[in-house]
């Protein structure tokens, strides 16, 4: 009798269990968890998106990114150094402190120079260096989770990934659009659907990909989108203070604009 009853209650726990690992709020919150012990990161990017200037075209970038974690700022969340290239060849470069930020360009040697402490205002501009990192990832779980009403949230099946077994969440947010980070609010947009992927590693509920679309609802097939999948993730490396240097060594044989405004 004692061993018929532990199977029934082992049944039900294993149920619950189940029942919970598949709540796509509960996976939300596990990776908003899981984030949080993440002081550094580096890794690289694939970057497969829509060209803003002939939707009919795909525009493919690789990138490498090393992060760490700076508490206080809302945008990006992190230090940052970021390398872009273009068929193996690196052609920009962002420097980033949180109170300075080098982009440097590497066409024809050129970099911008923005003075965040000089001039804030330009930090607060949503068309400042909107970057992908994993606290702005985290913003964007967290401000779906506050704002659940407005959200259809969803799991839908588990898909594989370089590998890797993944939950997937879509967020569908309808009429309305928002930037975390930049507004806190939402702003009317009518007509309009904007979807959020989150493809979350189901072993440490890391995000390994994510997907941005946006289209109208009677244009379904026109679809914009950016599709960023994230591999050789190094989890809280040791990484040099000057790595993140925005001295003016960074800048030699650059020619330099002091950026006032945006």
């Amino acid at each position: 009798m004692r061993k018929i009853l532990f199977i029934i209650i082992l049944n039900i726990f294993l149920l619950v269990l189940c029942k919970t690992e598949r709540d796509p709020v509960r996976v939300i919150e596990k990776t908003i968890s899981s984030i949080d012990t993440i002081s550094s990161i580096s890794y690289n990017q694939h970057l497969v998106r829509t060209n803003p200037q002939n939707t009919d075209e795909v525009i493919e970038r690789g990138r490498s990114f090393i992060y760490q974690k700076l508490p206080g700022d809302s945008i990006t969340g992190a230090k940052a150094r970021i390398c872009y290239y273009s068929e193996g060849l690196l052609v920009f470069e962002d420097i980033y402190d949180g109170d300075f930020l080098i982009r440097k360009n590497y066409f024809d040697s050129t970099a911008r120079f923005y003075d965040l402490l000089k001039y804030p205002e330009i930090k607060k501009s949503n068309r400042f260096w909107r970057k992908n990192t994993p606290y702005t990832m985290q913003a964007m779980l967290d401000f779906t989770l506050k704002n659940q009403s407005e959200y259809k949230i969803e799991l839908l099946n588990d898909t594989i990934i370089d590998n890797t077994e993944c939950f997937c969440v879509r967020a569908t947010l309808e009429d309305k659009t928002t930037i975390p980070g930049y507004n806190r609010n939402f702003t009317e947009n009518p007509g309009y659907i904007e979807t959020s992927y989150f493809y979350i590693n189901k072993q440490n509920y890391y995000p390994i990909k994510i997907r941005l679309e946006l289209y109208e609802k009677d244009k379904s097939e026109k679809v914009f989108f950016t599709d960023h999948q994230f591999y050789d993730i190094i989890f809280n490396p040791d990484i040099k203070e000057e790595v993140f240097s925005n001295q003016q060594k960074n800048m030699e044989n650059f020619s330099t604009q002091y950026i006032e405004h945006l």
